[in-house]
């Protein structure tokens, strides 16, 4: 069979279509698979920084159970604010507060979107809802945190109450 020269263009171009079609195809995968390579290099990237955080808050919290967790100790008096019947033992309870609320901070504005970590700061602030319930209007520091956090400390010291509020008013036990 023998084409005209019209005849075997149009079949060129028709080939050549195809060719481009299949390019292009190819070209939308690759691309789809380039984005979806880099938003999952992302999200992994996300994590990895709230577990570095969260981390270095854990190890400052195991280095300072007491101050990690007030309401196992009754040495706090929130009226002279002393710690052990110190100022400077309050001071630095107040400076681990203060980390920990940044800490907070972070991992919620890295990903806010993320119930699990959201949960587990709000966890964290309970821990402290006794001071920051004390302290909401009058230290300059909560009244800051306040702003970024507020909804955050609220149902932070709501769940210390239900969870904790208890524990000072149960009279030690005897160990056997």
């Amino acid at each position: 069979m023998q084409w005209s020269l019209s005849e075997a263009k149009d079949v060129a171009t028709v080939i050549a279509a195809a060719i481009a079609i299949v390019s292009a195809t190819i070209a939308l995968g690759s691309a789809f698979i380039a984005f979806r390579t880099f938003r999952m290099s992302r999200a992994n990237q996300i994590e990895a920084l709230i577990q570095k955080a969260y981390y270095d808050y854990a190890k400052m919290a195991l280095d300072n159970p007491e101050l990690a967790f007030p309401p196992g100790s009754t040495e706090f008096d929130y009226k002279t604010q002393t710690l052990h019947g110190k100022p400077v033992d309050f001071e630095k309870y107040e400076w681990f507060l203060s980390a920990a609320l940044v800490t907070v901070h972070f991992v919620v504005k890295v990903d806010p979107k993320n119930s699990h970590w959201r949960a587990l700061t709000t966890n964290q602030i309970s821990y402290h809802w006794e001071y920051i319930e004390a302290f909401w209007n009058d230290k300059r520091f909560i009244q800051n945190w306040r702003n970024v956090l507020g909804d955050q400390m609220t149902e932070g010291v709501k769940l210390g109450k239900d969870r904790y509020a208890s524990r000072k008013a149960r009279p030690a036990v005897a160990s056997p």
